[in-house]
């Protein structure tokens, strides 16, 4: 349940870039997650469910005010690693504001998801995924400075 609670704080601090707004809303999608009945649950399910309470919550926080929601256990679990340039990444958020492209990168490439796992947590095609994801990807890449070309969209 620790990698959920890590995904879930990871996933909303970079759909925010707001550590207050990203500790409401963590704390709130854990507490609802520790709702469930999990043990059954594969990873594959798991990841899927992940998928499924961050995007229902991230639409309803992205505009919201800031509310206290609770704390995960760790309010560190998203410190970006030394060196990790969010120029680009902020930009691509302020330009797709009212678009859901770039939390479709922060699933696959930032937490590891496969598109399966995005596309059975939102209830759509896998091919529906790959578009969101290619989409946010070109955009992404027109904001990346020319000889920049290595921008790193993993945590490890």
């Amino acid at each position: 349940m620790e990698d959920a609670a890590r995904d879930i704080a990871l996933f909303f601090y970079y759909a925010f870039l707001d550590d207050r707004k990203a500790l409401e809303a963590s704390g709130s999608v854990y507490r609802n997650l520790l709702k469930q009945d999990l043990r059954a649950y594969s990873k594959v399910q798991l990841h899927s469910a992940v998928v499924h309470f961050t995007y229902s919550y991230w639409k309803r926080f992205r505009n919201k005010d800031r509310r206290y929601f609770g704390e995960l256990p760790s309010a560190a679990l998203w410190i970006p690693p030394g060196g990790v340039q969010l120029g680009p990444w902020r930009e691509l958020l302020k330009r797709s504001s009212s678009q859901e492209y770039p939390i479709y990168l922060i699933w696959i490439y930032i937490l590891g998801y496969s598109e399966h796992e995005v596309a059975v947590g939102l209830n759509t095609s896998e091919g529906s995924v790959r578009f969101r994801v290619g989409r946010a990807l070109r955009t992404l890449g027109d904001l990346v400075p020319a000889g920049k070309s290595s921008l790193r969209l993993s945590y490890e």
